[in-house]
């Protein structure tokens, strides 16, 4: 597979078929390890990363406004900065020993090549632990949103397991869904030492849970169906309270 550039090249007569076969005897990516440099197009006044069903949103306040929807131990592991019209998307994804698997610096993007399987395809960049095992997925929504759809966000023993329409804690067994967030500071997990008080703060978590991401799903589903069990009780008794007063 060639680059739009290499592919043109190589139409033309421009490039030799030696050349593009060494190429793919040794990828440039598997040579240094990592991605070429991609720059994504991110600009405006206003941005929104939605985590899962999440939605977390900032205006331009200047100064050097920012978004950093979720902070795990004073790190955030997705920022946006906007500074006179210019909006900087930065992430760091780590796996469970901390090591960093993808990297997006003020637009610019790359990711290791040790991964099982990693797919970029038109706006969406998924990663692949292993076969059904989805790292990451995610899409580039330019000018100004960035999805993080479903796979794992891991620092420091902290696991968040993302789903189409839930974000879900395992550490505190907490779901995370639904929410629309407007501010700076969206989700601070753990200790927090930076000026960063968050729409919701959640101190003690336990760490290294050692669980499987499937049986974290798993966990996630039942909690949902029972929180809303319970969400149809308390309807159902309000209903009989309304019921008896109007008697």
């Amino acid at each position: 597979m060639l680059c739009d550039m290499h592919h043109r090249e190589r139409t033309n007569g421009l490039l030799p078929d030696d050349d593009v076969i060494e190429a793919n005897r040794v990828p440039f990516n598997l040579r240094s390890g990592v991605s070429r440099p991609y720059d994504l197009h991110y600009s405006g006044t206003e941005c929104v990363a939605a985590i899962a069903d999440n939605v977390f949103t900032v205006r331009d306040q200047g100064y050097g406004t920012v978004l950093a929807p979720i902070i795990i131990d004073n790190v955030a592991p997705v920022v946006f900065n906007l500074t006179d019209g210019h909006l900087l998307l930065s992430v760091a994804l780590f796996d469970q020993f901390n090591r960093r698997t993808l990297s997006i610096d003020k637009n610019q993007l790359i990711y290791t090549v040790d991964h099982w399987d990693i797919e970029f395809m038109g706006r969406t960049l998924i990663i692949r632990a292993g076969h059904g095992d989805v790292f990451i997925d995610m899409t580039f929504d330019p000018p100004n949103i960035v999805r993080f759809n479903r796979g794992r966000i891991l620092y420091n023993g902290v696991e968040i397991l993302l789903a189409k329409d839930y974000a879900w804690l395992s550490n505190a067994q907490a779901i995370i869904s639904g929410n629309y967030f407007e501010g700076s500071f969206g989700v601070v997990i753990g200790t927090q030492d930076l000026p960063a008080p968050g729409a919701l703060r959640i101190s003690n978590v336990n760490r290294y849970l050692g669980k499987t991401p499937r049986a974290g799903h798993m966990a996630a589903r039942r909690a949902i169906v029972e929180a809303g069990r319970r969400q149809r009780e308390m309807e159902l008794r309000r209903q009989g309270l309304s019921a008896l007063r109007s008697r």
